[in-house]
């Protein structure tokens, strides 16, 4: 926290840690006191899931189901998947993204041991479901990336395709899997059902104030 005293940055934005205390993180409590006024918290949340896991009933038929209808999942090392599909989900959802950057980002990414790529492809070979992973620490994988195609078998497809990554995870070392959080509830609903937590993020703002009345008409996600 000491490090924002020398910013001068006219518009900031700190995405903190999930307030996880059995991983050294800080709680909400601690993030109210040390964090200066000049700042405005935004408090957010991830799902997060104990590895192993046991699916739960109703995941493990659709889980059973993605097999019957011959939906294969496979690791692979090609990202361009990863990122059509994550660049396709956002637009869905209106949010802002530059594509160019992403699959620079996506590329760099591709190539360093501490991140793994899953796909889901049906019985044609057609890969409908992605998720970029990235290994955070030693005993925690976060699901970073990812979408889907929509269409009859897509859900059945994600939920292989998360079961999948989770288990590769755990064969990782990884013991928490960190859904990434979503400000939409049915992604958010998604993430529930397969028995993942509610745990608090915090999202730190600082804004000149002559920036605030741009903010609320470009940004307002910043603003509230």
């Amino acid at each position: 926290m000491e490090g924002l005293k020398s910013l001068t940055e006219p518009l900031r934005v700190i995405d903190l840690p999930p307030c996880s205390e059995d991983e050294g993180g800080l709680s909400t409590s601690e993030i109210k006191q040390i964090t200066s006024s000049d700042y405005r918290i935004q408090w957010r949340h991830t799902r997060r899931l104990r590895l192993p896991y046991e699916a739960r009933q109703n995941r493990r038929k659709q889980i059973a189901r993605a097999k019957r209808e011959g939906i294969t999942c496979e690791i692979v090392s090609d990202w361009r998947r990863v990122a059509e599909l994550h660049e396709q989900s956002r637009n869905r959802k209106d949010i802002e993204h530059n594509g160019e950057q992403l699959e620079k980002l996506l590329a760099a990414i591709a190539k360093e041991d501490f991140a793994f790529a899953v796909e889901a492809r049906d019985d044609q070979g057609t890969c409908i479901a992605s998720g970029g992973m990235i290994m955070v620490g030693p005993k925690t994988c976060l699901y970073a990336f990812g979408g889907q195609i929509r269409g009859p078998h897509s859900a059945i497809a994600s939920v292989a395709m998360l079961d999948f990554a989770m288990n590769e995870a755990n064969a990782r070392g990884a013991e928490v899997f960190d859904f990434g959080g979503s400000s939409d509830p049915g992604v958010d609903r998604f993430y529930k059902e397969f028995g993942a937590e509610n745990v608090p993020r915090a999202r730190l703002v600082y804004a000149a104030w002559w920036l605030k009345p741009v903010l609320r008409i470009m940004r307002p996600d910043l603003s509230a």
